[in-house]
């Protein structure tokens, strides 16, 4: 029989797999690793043939765990399914304690059973196969696995194709797609407790087969919750507070029954036990999870309400007949403080020849709300946004099956345009799966307020320094959630004007509107710095300007505490920033420019409040930092670490990879340079060909010696990845060097890939960990579009290049109201803005094109009016009359390799 590999490359839906790359790219060994090499040399070869040229992102055959693509919603938790077909993290109860991504495997200590995937076939001749939908190399409840895998993760859609299988091999050719609701700007619907899963069968076979497929689902009611201990309850942030302390909730007894609701039949897994929680948290306090499977037309569901490890023939009759011997009532599951069981529901059909069949299953959970668990923290809602709309587990079950291909159209919707642009597929794979952090790190309740932990901070969330690269994909596509979070930093100010860092704990509670914060009450110059500039951004954008009208003020004092804060001539405020892992000077070049890009945004502020007074200070302000920064910190060549107040000691001389922060963050709002191009050019060149040519993979690390030719950052916090590829790769886009800057962003996802990281990526070296900052690549469509937004001027911003080795390219660009799709071919002489989707009924009309050919001095920048056009769904906005302004590019030659 022709081989299940051989057959799906034929016709299955999943695209031809390529080998994952193996080998080591070469590159200059000068200087220390900072983490990169390791993360090359640790991956093992999992296939007979090794490719060195570049994985097809598109379709990852035999890639590494341990992450995968997180399914579930907004702060209500998720679950990752692996690119072996393993569910990983299982998170749908407590999420902010696993840092990593612990294997769901049968040999997780707490379980007693797992979570899986099998499938059964019966052939004509009376043939009996059954597999486990798994990458790996033992048999488990009489089941083998396959021995290969291809996997398209494209968040929050997984699909994976399966062959060689290690047990008997059925003719069914298998497709596992696996998916959840996000929906751009539709809260509802993207934070919905659930995911789906299809599983697809193909049958080869020209004769009738029978084939059915199980899902085995583990227990996970009322488990993995702290509490704080008898006695310690709080009514706030404690900074002894230790999420080492709490102490682990008993699970409670649990029970499974059959379900029924629509077409959907299956099991709850419940328990009747009230939660013993003292305090409440935003840990997810589930007492109730459904299995459920649509019934098929002709075809069947059977169960196993209650099976474990330890029970030999809980597989028996699945393996043999393809379904479980049916029960009736209510079936004990798991045992208060034992370990915990699983339940399995089976659809069973019949596939004619040559034809296919889907399979589909539900996971949802419920989430009560807890009365008899008091408040530790003002008066914190710790509800979940789905509450509003669902009284009742029915009720949010029948929604999620009725509404369950709308909800996956919508979710698409924001992936289409990204799949159908000329971007290189590393890129497409990048940019869609670094929105992940929006499932993985949330926190969402009932009235809407929103806030991102961390990562690796016990629960702490907010960090509004991090914010800065990290809100774009909330910003584009979830603008009421944005404002959310930025309303609860202007809520909870300090008294002398500065913006905290956190704005909410994950075990405490969220910061309120009335000033209340439940964590610690510190701040950062570019905490203050960093919020003004989303706000003026998000009013540019928007053309709304209620949000910074209800914040005038806040506004205001934000510039007093910022100004105050300057100690001498260099018009610098000093004082404590993002940086803080490795000592930085009193003066430093990071807080510098920032503060740069800040006053940017206070002319933008100033002017949309009418107030005279800040736009002039903030342009007063501007041109004395400015200079007072160069003549501090310009060596020559780059822009130096930083130094002292006065200058009372030599100035540092050292790289550093965040020099160029406020130039970036300027450029892409559309305000222009803050530092002289070529002096800013300059420095990114020095950067390009000394830390980051001199480190594997281009993995640079934060601060370079140039005088010992290495990094000198701490072990342990030698490369913060997604602010080398904000403030150094995409800001050499931006001064010409285009491949260099796309050439940074992709070998950053290639350790990440390597290692099975894509959906797991810590700050500080490349390690596990799930980090806040992810979504740092959602400024790249901008960027390599040179594209920015003014609707409070019908000003558009624009200077598309064609991507390396393109002469047509086609950049998706989103914004929080309308999307786009802009299309450059100068040997057609062609640019095209294709309007592609709106999201309100309120008129958009841009007036105003600002060409801003790449690599160029925005002071070289050309204003002209165009007729007003009416940004609507369908239309085309055709500037191929510029078409040789844009064509005045200044693109450098390429400093790194390939």
């Amino acid at each position: 029989m022709q081989s299940i590999f051989t057959k799906r490359i034929q016709g299955a839906e999943i695209a031809l797999a390529m080998v994952l790359l193996l080998s080591c790219e070469a590159h200059s060994q000068a200087g220390e690793d900072y983490g990169a090499q390791q993360a090359n040399s640790r991956f093992a070869a999992t296939t007979d043939t090794v490719n060195t040229e570049a994985p097809n992102y598109l379709a990852l055959h035999d890639a590494p765990g341990p992450s995968g693509v997180p399914l579930g919603g907004i702060g209500v938790g998720a679950v990752d399914l692996a690119p072996d077909g393993h569910f990983t993290r299982i998170a749908v109860n407590n999420w902010a304690t696993d840092s990593g991504v612990a294997r769901a495997r049968a040999e997780n200590p707490e379980w007693d059973a797992e979570a899986f995937l099998a499938v059964w076939e019966k052939d004509s001749s009376g043939n009996v196969a059954a597999v486990r939908l798994q990458r790996d190399r033992r048999t488990a409840y009489g089941m083998g696995a396959y021995g290969h895998s291809t996997y398209r993760g494209l968040f929050p859609t997984a699909r994976i194709a399966f062959d060689d299988p290690s047990a008997n091999s059925p003719h069914s050719l298998v497709s596992v797609f696996a998916y959840s609701g996000l929906a751009p700007q539709n809260v509802k619907d993207s934070s919905l407790p659930g995911f789906w899963i299809e599983v697809t069968l193909a049958n080869s076979d020209s004769k009738p087969v029978e084939a059915s497929v199980a899902l085995s689902w583990p227990d996970l009611v009322g488990r993995g919750i702290y509490d704080v201990a008898p006695g310690a309850e709080k009514t706030g942030y404690d900074r002894a507070f230790d999420i080492e302390k709490l102490v682990a909730v008993p699970s409670p007894a649990t029970q499974v029954e059959a379900l029924q609701m629509d077409s959907l039949h299956g099991l709850r897994q419940f328990s009747t036990a009230t939660p013993s929680i003292r305090q409440a948290t935003f840990q997810n306090y589930i007492n109730a999870v459904a299995i459920l499977a649509e019934v098929p037309e002709g075809g069947s569901v059977s169960t196993n309400p209650a099976w474990s490890k330890t029970d030999a023939d809980s597989w028996k009759s699945f393996r043999e007949d393809g379904a479980f011997p049916s029960r009736t009532g209510t079936t004990a599951l798991s045992q208060s403080g034992k370990l915990s069981g699983a339940s399995v529901v089976a659809i069973k059909a019949h596939i004619a020849g040559g034809g296919k069949q889907t399979f589909r299953f539900l996971i949802t959970w419920s989430i009560p709300t807890l009365p008899h668990a008091s408040v530790q923290f003002g008066t914190s809602d710790y509800g979940r946004y789905f509450q509003n709309y669902f009284p009742d587990f029915q009720s949010l079950i029948h929604y999620e099956f009725s509404e369950r291909a709308r909800i996956l159209r919508e979710t698409l919707s924001w992936q289409k345009p990204i799949l159908d642009s000329t971007l290189p597929d590393w890129l497409k794979f990048k940019l869609i799966n670094s929105g992940y952090t929006i499932y993985t790190n949330t926190m969402l309740n009932k009235s809407g307020d929103f806030s991102v932990m961390e990562g690796g901070m016990g629960g702490l969330a907010g960090t509004m320094d991090q914010r800065l690269v990290a809100h774009p994909f909330y910003q584009k596509f979830f603008t009421q959630l944005d404002r959310a979070e930025l309303q609860r930093f202007a809520d909870t100010q300090d008294t002398d004007g500065g913006i905290l860092h956190f704005d909410g704990s994950y075990f405490v509670g969220l910061a309120d509107d009335h000033g209340h914060t439940p964590v610690p009450h510190e701040k950062m110059i570019d905490n203050t710095g960093a919020w003004v500039i989303q706000l003026a951004k998000d009013y540019q954008q928007t053309g709304d300007d209620t949000f910074i009208k209800k914040n005038a003020d806040h506004i205001r004092r934000g510039f007093a505490y910022m100004k105050a804060q300057i100690r001498d001539d260099s018009f610098i405020p000093v004082g404590g920033q993002t940086y803080d892992d490795f000592p930085h000077p009193e003066i430093s070049v990071y807080t510098g420019t920032v503060y740069l890009a800040a006053l940017r945004a206070g002319v933008v502020l100033g002017d949309a409040l009418g107030d005279t007074q800040m736009s002039h200070e903030a342009e007063t302000q501007f041109k004395q930092t400015q200079a007072g920064l160069i003549h501090a910190l310009w060596n020559g060549r780059f822009f130096a670490y930083g130094t002292d107040i006065g200058g009372a000691h030599r100035r540092d001389d050292r790289l550093f990879s965040g020099q160029l922060a406020g130039q970036f963050l300027s450029r892409y709002a559309g305000w222009g340079d803050v530092l002289p191009h070529d002096q800013a050019k300059s420095a990114i060149y020095e950067q390009l060909h000394t830390s980051v040519l001199g480190t594997p993979d281009f993995y640079a690390p934060k601060v370079w010696d140039l005088e010992m030719q290495r990094g000198v950052d701490m072990p342990g916090s030698r490369s913060w990845p997604f602010y080398l590829e904000s403030y150094t790769a995409m800001t050499a886009i931006q001064l010409g060097y285009v491949a260099d800057g796309l050439g940074m962003m992709r070998h950053i996802q290639l350790v990440h890939l390597r290692n099975g990281w894509t959906w797991s990526q810590n700050l500080w070296n490349p390690a596990e960990l799930t980090y806040v900052a992810a979504p740092v690549t959602w400024f790249a469509p901008e960027v390599l579009s040179n594209a920015s937004l003014d609707l409070s001027h019908h000003g558009l911003t624009l200077g598309p290049v064609l991507l390396p080795g393109q002469t047509h390219t086609v950049v998706p660009l989103f914004f929080p109201r309308f999307w786009a799709s802009l299309e450059y071919s100068p040997a057609e002489s062609k640019v095209l803005l294709h309007i592609t989707r709106t999201f309100d009924d309120r008129p958009i009309v841009l007036k105003e094109l600002i060409i801003e050919p790449m690599g160029t001095p925005f002071g070289k920048a050309t204003t002209v009016q165009i007729p007003p056009f009416a940004v609507t769904a369908g239309r085309t906005l055709d500037l191929s009359t510029f078409v040789k302004d844009f064509e005045k590019a200044e693109i450098q030659e390429r400093v790194l390799e390939p």
